[in-house]
């Protein structure tokens, strides 16, 4: 049970290591210096909190939405993802759930 433990705990550090790095997320149409070569699509991530509005759960949303589009950039075997937008929605319903939703343009850069 522990080798398997740490063989997922591996895993996931190694595809965390593989992901688009921040500083190649823009919400700008380009990255200084990288020229877009070919572009791969949309590629959208989403995080959700259900335990209420604070900024503790915004973050965390974001942070869920940010992960969850470089993943999704990877799987493209993308190098960046440029032109994001960033929506946020909260029900309002007795501080219901928090969602962010992240959308960009996967690029190959050079």
């Amino acid at each position: 049970m522990l080798k398997k433990s740490v063989a997922m705990a591996n895993m996931a550090n190694t595809a965390k290591s593989e992901l688009i790095p921040l500083n190649r997320l823009t919400t700008s149409e380009k990255i200084e210096g990288l020229e877009s070569i070919e572009t791969l699509g949309l590629v959208f991530g989403v995080g959700h909190q259900f335990f209420g509005f604070t900024k503790d759960n915004a973050r965390n949303a974001l942070v869920r939405a940010v992960a969850n589009l470089r993943a999704n950039a990877t799987t493209k075997n993308a190098d960046a993802v440029v032109s994001i937008k960033i929506t946020s929605t909260s029900s309002g319903f007795f501080h219901g759930p928090q969602t962010v939703t992240i959308v960009g343009t996967a690029v190959k850069t050079s």
